[in-house]
């Protein structure tokens, strides 16, 4: 009798021990399951392509910068022992790595004021710059500086009143003649001191202060023209 019982326990303890073995079928089944609900979780972790090429924009994967530029200012044009303020407009492009940039531009000045008229155009204006932070998505704005040299045109002239004598009549003529006061076109060494903001993933703001110093190196010129021109500016990058 205590055989049988005995027998009966073992049996009891082994159909118990089977029936909490686990199943190799539903432990690979679940271990699919797990799987499957981590790859979907990454897939909606991982950043689209859009916020990749947003983030790799500003961040270290990606330290370049491309942008086109407009901006409106004055410049400041020497005559004689004074400077006179010409509205200015300018365009350009600007490529920068970390640090460092290249700025290619044109500008153009122009103002007509009895008895003054003022014509500046610089084209082109190559310049490096040197950014004071790396282009970061934190980085929402840089002070720089840079110096550069331009193919720059400069012509001044002012109206004064002239009297001439006919020789025949005797009759006395009075009119206003042009005269040159200082001209240049050559090549100019420029300086600028600067500053951007980040308005948004392409937008930027400059502020932008220069200087232009003809040198020797010119086509033609005339009057006293190794005087620098200063020039203050104001744009938008996109």
């Amino acid at each position: 009798m205590k055989s049988i019982m005995k027998f009966v326990f073992v049996f009891l303890l082994a159909g118990v021990a089977f029936a909490n073995s686990p199943n190799l079928e539903n432990t690979q089944t679940f271990k699919e399951t797990q799987e499957e609900t981590k790859a979907l979780d990454i897939e909606k972790k991982a950043p689209s392509r859009r916020e990749l090429q947003r983030s790799q924009k500003y961040f270290k994967e990606d330290p370049t910068y491309k942008t086109t530029y407009v901006t409106f200012g004055g410049v400041g044009v020497p005559i004689k022992n004074n400077y006179v303020v010409a509205p200015a407009i300018s365009g350009g492009w600007l490529f920068r790595e970390d640090k460092k940039g290249v700025d290619v531009s044109l500008s153009t000045a122009y103002l007509f004021k009895k008895p003054i008229r003022v014509f500046s155009l610089t084209l082109p204006k190559v310049q490096y710059l040197t950014f004071l932070r790396d282009v970061k998505s934190s980085a929402k704005h840089s002070g720089y500086f840079g110096i550069g040299g331009s193919f720059h045109n400069m012509f001044v002239a002012t109206k004064e009143k002239t009297t001439e004598i006919d020789e025949y009549s005797d009759a006395t003529y009075t009119y206003n003649r042009e005269k040159v006061v200082s001209a240049y076109s050559g090549l100019a060494a420029n300086a600028s001191l600067g500053y951007n903001y980040k308005l948004g993933d392409k937008l930027q703001s400059y502020v932008q202060l220069g200087a232009n110093m003809p040198t020797p190196l010119s086509i033609y010129f005339k009057g006293d023209i190794y005087k620098p021109s200063f020039e203050l500016n104001l744009g938008l990058g996109f």
